[in-house]
């Protein structure tokens, strides 16, 4: 059930919400103060909590701007772009710097 265009934390979080789902049904179903409904509630916990964590790193990568669909060869070629408009930035930066020491 899984989109070509979802991201690994889009789908981190569809895994957590199901194991959710799953351990609140095992401790439904647990008898009352047994121990594997104690256990099941602290596997209940664990799981809220990484679901939390996936949560945050969802909405982290979404405001940050990656794209769902992005590829890690998309986010290299990007990335490389990003670091090639630096470099020439600089290269223009150095070039003024000496027509300005040139000057005096």
């Amino acid at each position: 059930g899984r989109m070509s265009a979802e991201s690994k934390d889009a789908y981190a979080v569809y895994q957590d919400r199901q194991a959710v789902k799953g351990e609140k049904k095992d401790i439904a179903a647990d008898k009352v103060a047994s121990l594997q409904m104690q256990s099941d509630k602290a596997g209940l916990q664990r799981q809220i909590k990484r679901l939390e964590a996936a949560e945050a790193m969802l909405k982290a990568d979404t405001k940050e701007g990656k794209m769902a669909a992005e590829s890690k060869d998309a986010e290299k070629v990007y990335k490389d772009s990003q670091n090639i408009k630096g470099e020439r930035k600089d290269i223009a930066a150095d070039k003024a710097k000496l027509k300005a020491d040139e000057k005096k």
